[in-house]
């Protein structure tokens, strides 16, 4: 009886752990983040120093947006180029996909996580942790 219990509790515990993301949650991607650090092989790498640049997400309501990266000024502002990276989200059996395709490669990463103030990306084996960037006060 006592194996029954602890397998029921087991089980229990592993379906209420696993992340899912939902389609409405996805509408957390617009907006502005940074890397908090990158996972891959067990290790765990931060960046140093102050936040160099961000990446800003415009998700449209047809699943198609584009990624940018910006570098945040001391005028509370952002230095941008030309250059953006257009995605389409797509639906597989285990979750959703930013799928980006340019005339140089196409790629896709997979949404692990997401919410108003986090973000996990995974790409290769690396999980990328992002969380919601705000802009320095004075």
């Amino acid at each position: 009886m006592k194996k029954h219990i602890f397998l029921f509790i087991g089980i229990l515990l592993l379906l209420t752990s696993c992340e899912t993301v939902n389609e409405k949650e996805l509408l957390n991607l617009n907006g502005y983040w940074e890397i908090e650090n990158v996972k891959a092989k067990g290790e765990t790498f931060s960046p140093k120093g102050a936040t160099t640049l961000v990446d800003y997400y415009f998700l449209e309501k047809t699943n198609k947006g584009f990624k940018k990266k910006l570098k945040p000024s001391l005028d509370q502002s952002y230095e941008s180029s030309e250059d953006l990276t257009s995605f389409v989200i797509i639906k597989k059996e285990d979750g959703f996909y930013l799928q980006y395709n340019t005339k140089f490669d196409q790629w896709e990463e997979k949404v692990d996580a997401i919410s108003p103030t986090k973000l996990v990306l995974n790409h290769q084996g690396k999980s990328y942790h992002y969380k919601r960037h705000t802009k320095l006060a004075f």
